[in-house]
């Protein structure tokens, strides 16, 4: 079976669930490869963002984008999720 995909996606954690939302949002086709058996940290943290990073626990640089993007993102997910009701 021959297929055409816009995107391949490896990883289903965070990001390649938000990326794969937005795609399906603007109607592109993608595949999703990810390897639930093994344990990863997105599984562990169940959709946590954490900003800070690195040896000397600092936030990361774009921490406050990063978290608006992040809070915009999970309330459009939730209006999307009710409207499909």
């Amino acid at each position: 079976m021959n297929k055409n995909y816009d995107f391949i996606i490896i990883g289903q954690g965070i990001a390649g669930s938000v990326l794969s939302w937005y795609l399906l949002e603007k109607k592109l086709n993608f595949l999703i490869i990810n390897d639930s058996t093994k344990l990863s940290a997105s599984s562990t943290a169940l959709g946590v963002y954490n900003p800070i990073t690195g040896k000397r626990i600092a936030k990361t640089w774009k921490a406050k984008k990063i978290s608006t993007d992040y809070s915009m993102t999970i309330e459009l997910l939730m209006i999307d999720r009710l409207n499909q009701n």
